[in-house]
């Protein structure tokens, strides 16, 4: 039995860029050239504003398919209003929850157009972000255009990735700065793990079967981009900045505080680790450096985002399982990468593993971390937000 199901209906762009058109207008003949694919858990709060980016794009060839994860808010509401209007909608709901990978899988599996777009449901485009995207990608005959990105924060905001145009022959060749991250000395620049960030062929992705994991884990966007530079042709890097990433959604997973949900992703780092190591050939043991070092920088800079919300004993408890996931899958910690802050990660970890009983030894671990994050995260914000704040004052 299929876990998902489809329904549609057909529609058109509104007055004045609104949510809904005034009238029906039949559309059926239209073949999208892209599908922009959107899964959807309870965000009836941002559903709107995702959709009238859609409706204000210069470039309408398009279909939209919105796959609902089994909301329990008033999302399918909205969702049906719109398919009920708009002809390019489709609306998939899932019979249970399968998390975002499996919803994006749903998505592809219905998808008819040319290129594929992931956009989440609490985020939004800039008017000509389709346009620009299938203009690159069709010039260049790209099988993927990478592009930047509006991190919107509760202060701020910001802006990353941002590329200068460039053209890469074949998507292997950004492994090592897709590992390395931000590097600059580095030639070519680095994809990042997002799927929001790319249009990318929809041939690929379907001649290579390529799909996400089964259930909910955090990491699973930067496996498939990982499959994907690995079996990609053209890659073009695009210069504008198209999307705005909400990073104030509290229901988001990425903004999860959940000791399991963040321990999943090691698991997904586990098979990439894999499924690189089987692919690198005479790379092996660059790679290899390489691949430690992402989730050593990785997996520090997020425990220390955690460590600022949780007392020492639940410190001590996620250190623990995440001591043990990783002599599981046998990641090794002990090289020195030339930054005093993993030194005091390491010492933290260590103290982990030791008995309870050492509280004294883990405490003094941990505050250091704490103090790191509070001066390399929180004061530079706070200082760039009030410059902004004085900048608007005077401007």
């Amino acid at each position: 039995m299929n876990q998902f199901e489809i329904t549609s209906a057909r529609v058109s762009r509104g007055k004045r860029g609104g949510m809904l058109p005034a009238g029906k207008i039949d559309n059926t003949s239209m073949k999208p050239l892209i599908s922009v694919i959107i899964p959807v858990y309870n965000a009836e709060k941002y559903l709107r504003r995702c959709y009238r980016s859609l409706l204000r794009q210069t470039f309408q060839e398009f279909e939209i398919l919105f796959v609902d994860d089994s909301s329990t808010d008033r999302s399918v509401e909205i969702l049906t209003r719109i398919a009920a209007e708009d002809s390019r909608v489709q609306l998939i709901r899932n019979r249970e929850n399968l998390g975002q990978g499996r919803s994006r899988d749903a998505g592809i599996s219905a998808a008819t157009g040319e290129y594929l777009f992931f956009l989440d449901a609490d985020d939004y485009l800039a008017p000509r972000t389709l346009s620009e995207l299938l203009t690159t990608a069709r010039a260049e005959q790209a099988d993927i255009v990478v592009f930047g990105m509006h991190h919107l924060y509760r202060f701020f905001d910001r802006v990353y990735p941002r590329y200068t145009r460039q053209v890469v022959a074949c998507g292997k060749d950004l492994v090592e700065p897709f590992l390395l991250g931000f590097h600059p000395t580095s030639p070519l620049q680095n994809p990042e793990g997002y799927e929001c960030n790319k249009l990318i062929s929809r041939k690929l992705i379907q001649e290579n079967a390529l799909h996400h994991g089964t259930g909910r884990k955090l990491g699973e966007d930067t496996l498939f981009v990982a499959r994907l530079l690995l079996l990609a042709g053209k890659i073009v890097f695009h210069p504008g900045v198209f999307y705005f990433y909400e990073r104030r959604n509290s229901a988001s997973m990425t903004a999860s505080r959940k000791t399991e949900l963040f321990l999943t992703q090691l698991e997904t780092f586990a098979v990439m680790r894999d499924l690189l190591f089987s692919a690198a050939g005479p790379q092996q043991a660059n790679w290899e450096r390489l691949f430690r070092e992402t989730v050593c920088r990785r997996l520090y800079f997020e425990f220390m985002d955690r460590l600022s919300w949780c007392d020492d004993s639940q410190n001590r408890a996620l250190f623990r399982s995440v001591a043990d996931r990783m002599k599981l899958y046998a990641m090794e910690w002990d090289i020195d990468y030339g930054h005093n802050g993993y030194n005091r990660f390491r010492a933290a970890m260590r103290a982990a593993i030791e008995p309870p009983e050492k509280t004294v030894e883990f405490s003094s671990a941990v505050k250091p971390l704490k103090w790191l994050k509070f001066k390399t995260l929180y004061i530079p914000r706070w200082v760039a937000a009030s410059k902004h704040a004085i900048e608007r004052i005077f401007r």
